[in-house]
């Protein structure tokens, strides 16, 4: 019963909001000489574990006035990302993981050689590192390589041959071990990963465990979705060990966002995810420049999978698609009703009438340039379709989307020529509307194609706001209606080829030739416009002339079901590149080995000469690559020029942004909904770097998390209200963790320190109630009294940068190839010294983003 008491007691005094308002720095711990990524407080609370970027492990201990117990220098060649006392262990064995992507397991009673066993079976940077509370052999490690993987002490092996993905030059390297395990029962090979979401390019930035239902884990990283895995639906043909297909691994059972209509965003991902401690079911996550959301993993998913973008993923790759399906394109997909039996129009038939007749005079209206009337007849046209409910509801649906598409552009170029009535918040509400009705299939991206292509003006470069941001989206839904065009072909052709129907045989080929020019066409004219604004280089030798652009009005085929095979028979569509195919096409590859041109000085002095075996580099870039590079370029000679108030400003990033989903990765493959948040935190900004997020409290009534600009939020759980701002750091707060049952948190960030905040018995002079916004009123750390203007700009922060390019690594290998070939270019004289000057600057750029990268991973 004392117990119990002591308990109750335990928890009312940590929670107890005045405790909370009294949170002071009374203590930074040194001992470390670079950021601190990782803390880590034993079970009994007795010792404190870090991990910096100084390669080191730190235990302090608490009760002994936080004196350093034990300095492990573990031997990673990079930043150290997570770690953790293993339970039930007496806290001597300790497991790492850092940006070499290696994991590293030390036991403390061999004091003289604590290294008890390592391994690299990740490919890329270790992430986070998970215990099982009263396990002390099993652990789970999420990376940057998409896999999640499960170790048990109990089972050593000798891990696979393979390569890993260097941390300073993100170049491919072979992995090493050492020590080697060695004995009788030594498995030889890596464990397969028990999750991979690598084929999707997701890189993974954090998992939890649910402490009181150990089977769930969650994984997040780069997108806008947390996944729930349950270990014991792992497939029955999975084997730890030996060969397993790729898709034999954990399938997701729910997934969780703020966002609900399914699509992958990866300048949306999430930095961090936690279960609850207390109860079980409530999972937090932290997206970066957004807000912090709570979700229960008993809710029922808010949407249906067949509204999920994975869902229509799967119809289209099965060929399908509701909204492609019956045929190649339709003329008259609309209509469908005889008409009266006296032989005049029916209602319906006069309905589709009126609907056609309004689309043509949007059209014929917009070439006229009489913009006015092209936004009436628009508004007109939705509020005639918006009533015909028994319409194939797919049909409908693309055609409102063109018609919001054309209202934006008509929209853009009245505010290019000075007309106030507009505003770009407006237009981008009538773009969203039009991406929310479309689904997956190749019409839905032709109509965004087309739509991009008409609100960044086309071929008429005049001053078209965010023309840059618009074109690059419209290449982006070019290649994806080119590619889902030709997959819908081919199924078509795959059921053909097994069917007797002569007719269906006979109707493919001649609408499938008409319809691959007008794709083909509309590709090149997008090509054309990139070189000729200077997006990327004529590596291709494109024609240049005036006049080489096709002679389409391509807004008349943008309701692709309104277009038949006579109109594009009518067009002529010309080639604009010399005895070669469209560069939207997959590009040739060769190898070319450059190791005996790099100087030694280029290459990381920890990694000997294993870095002078080069990947495979493309003799031509993917038209992605050349676009994201000279964005980069360009972001990085502005540097602080940019004029933080001009609205291009953040074009660039933008571009190399939406270009970044423009990788060839199949879709999400699942058939499980998004479950919707139940209360989110606002206030702080998470931009710069990846922070954690956690609960706070012995029963988690708080929820913590650092902030730019070096603070920590504190949170009411039930409210959402902040109840307490502290300082923590000098630049930014990543991490926070509460002791296990002290109201004492620990906090770590970009210093070299970790701060430790406990309550304060020091009363303020002024009370709180009467005067909040007096410093005097809180403890000497809390910011709480300037709450709102420090709210405000990370409001700002989040709206005005938060869409910035989050670099992953795979497009960061991909920028430093092209840096590596320029640097040959140099050494062999083919550049001359203005592009060795560009090369350098290359070489400055890939350096600052490693010095942000290990600051901010």
């Amino acid at each position: 019963m004392d117990i119990v008491n002591d308990r109750l007691v335990s928890e009312r005094v940590y929670a107890d909001r005045y405790l909370i308002s009294q949170l002071t720095c009374e203590r930074e711990l040194s001992g470390h000489t670079g950021c601190v990524n990782t803390l880590d407080w034993s079970l009994g609370g007795d010792k404190l574990l870090s991990g910096s970027d100084d390669k080191k492990l730190n235990i302090y201990k608490p009760f002994e006035d936080y004196k350093i117990a034990t300095v492990i220098n573990t031997g990673h060649r990079a930043n150290i990302f997570s770690a953790k006392f293993m339970p039930q262990t007496s806290d001597n064995v300790i497991i790492s993981g850092a940006g070499d992507s290696e994991i590293r397991i030390f036991d403390l009673r061999n004091i003289d050689s604590p290294l008890f066993s390592m391994y690299v079976c990740h490919s890329d940077q270790v992430k986070k590192i998970c215990v099982y509370d009263n396990n002390p052999n099993e652990f789970l490690t999420c990376s940057q390589d998409g896999t999640v993987r499960s170790f048990d002490l109990r089972v050593p092996h000798v891990c696979s041959p393979h390569s890993v993905r260097s941390f300073l030059t993100a170049r491919k390297k072979p992995a090493k071990q050492f020590p080697i395990p060695e004995g009788r029962d030594i498995r030889h090979g890596c464990p397969n990963p028990i999750l991979d979401y690598s084929r999707y390019n997701i890189e993974l930035n954090s998992m939890a465990i649910n402490k009181l239902f150990p089977h769930y884990f969650a994984v997040s990283g780069m997108n806008d979705y947390i996944y729930l895995h349950d270990r014991r639906m792992m497939p029955a043909n999975y084997t730890q060990f030996g060969y397993n297909d790729l898709l034999d691994t954990l399938k997701c059972i729910k997934r969780f966002s703020p966002t609900l209509d399914g699509f992958s965003r990866p300048n949306k991902h999430i930095t961090a995810c936690k279960f609850s401690d207390s109860n079980g079911y409530e999972l937090i996550g932290s997206w970066s420049s957004d807000d912090i959301y709570l979700f229960n993993i008993n809710d029922s998913p808010a949407q249906s999978s067949n509204n999920s973008v994975t869902a229509s993923s799967k119809r289209k790759n099965s060929g399908n698609d509701e909204s492609d399906s019956h045929s190649i394109v339709s003329a008259s997909s609309i209509s469908t009703d005889p008409p009266n039996s006296d032989g005049t129009p029916s209602a319906y038939e006069l309905d589709v009438l009126k609907v056609k007749s309004l689309w043509s005079r949007a059209i014929d209206q917009y070439l006229a340039n009489d913009f006015n009337s092209v936004i009436e007849t628009i508004d007109e046209l939705i509020l005639c379709i918006t009533s015909r409910e028994n319409w194939n509801l797919h049909d409908i649906n693309l055609l409102k989307a063109c018609a919001y598409f054309v209202r934006a552009a008509a929209m853009t170029i009245r505010l290019n020529q000075g007309q106030t009535m507009y505003t770009n918040d407006q237009i981008s509400r009538v773009v969203d509307q039009a991406q929310s009705l479309l689904n997956t299939g190749w019409k839905s991206s032709w109509c965004m194609a087309v739509g991009y292509w008409l609100l960044g003006g086309g071929n008429n470069d005049d001053g078209f706001d965010k023309r840059q941001y618009y074109i690059a989206k419209c290449l982006e839904y070019a290649r994806k209606a080119r590619n889902g065009f030709r997959e819908f072909i081919e199924y078509r052709n795959s059921r053909t080829s097994s069917s007797n129907d002569a007719q269906r045989t006979n109707e493919i080929p001649l609408s499938e030739e008409a319809y691959k020019k007008m794709l083909d066409g509309f590709s090149q004219d997008v090509e054309l416009v990139c070189v000729r604004n200077g997006y990327i280089g004529n590596t291709f030798n494109i024609s240049l002339e005036e006049g080489s652009e096709q002679q389409v009005d391509w807004i008349k085929f943008m309701f692709v079901n309104n277009v038949d095979d006579d109109m594009i028979r009518e067009c002529t569509f010309r080639s604009i590149f010399p005895q070669r195919d469209s560069p939207m096409a997959e590009p040739s590859h060769t190898d070319i080995s450059s190791s005996s041109d790099v100087s030694s000085d280029d290459i990381e002095e920890d990694y000997d000469d294993d870095e002078l075996s080069e990947t495979p580099m493309e003799e031509e870039e993917s038209l992605y690559t050349q676009i994201m590079s000279r964005q980069i370029m360009d972001i990085y000679r502005r540097g602080n020029e940019i004029d933080s108030d001009e609205d291009d400003s953040d074009f660039g990033l933008e571009t190399i942004n939406i270009l970044h989903e423009n990788m060839n990765y199949p879709s999400f493959d699942t058939d499980v909904g998004v479950v919707k948040p139940r209360m989110k935190y606002s206030g702080h900004c998470n931009i710069e770097t990846v922070k954690d997020v956690d609960f706070f409290g012995l029963r988690d009534e708080y929820i913590a998390s650092g902030s730019d600009n070096g603070y920590v939020f504190i949170w009411d759980k039930k409210t959402g209200k902040i109840v307490q701002i502290l300082h923590g750091d000098e630049d930014v707060v990543n991490v926070t963790k509460g002791h296990p049952f002290l109201p004492i948190m620990a906090v770590s960030g970009i210093d070299s320190t970790v701060k430790i905040f406990k309550p304060t018995s020091r009363l303020p002079t002024t009370q709180r109630q009467l005067e909040p916004d007096n410093p005097n009123s809180h403890s000497t750390s809390s910011r709480l009294y300037d709450e709102e203007d420090i709210v405000s700009s990370n409001r700002e922060s989040n709206r005005s940068i938060g869409d910035d390019v989050y670099m992953t690594r795979s497009v960061y290998a991909a920028f430093l190839r092209m840096e590596r070939q320029r640097r040959l270019l140099v050494v062999n004289g083919i550049l001359d010294e203005e592009e060795a000057e560009v090369d350098r600057a290359l070489t400055v750029l890939g350096e600052d983003f490693e010095d942000s990268s290990s600051e901010s991973i």
